[in-house]
């Protein structure tokens, strides 16, 4: 699970305004994009959590 969450961690570590995407203005150009990302990377925690 490390493996899927740190580099989304260090990522919004380094670019917060991108970590800010996810809770912000609908109206944000990458907002869905983040969104997209987030719903994605939920998916495949859920699955490591379930299959291990």
């Amino acid at each position: 699970m490390m493996a899927i969450v740190r580099p989304v961690v260090e990522c919004t570590r380094t670019q917060v305004d991108n970590g800010r995407l996810c809770l912000g203005d609908p109206a944000e150009p990458h907002h869905h994009e983040a969104l997209t990302i987030t719903g994605r990377t939920a998916q495949a925690v859920a699955a490591v959590l379930c299959c291990a």
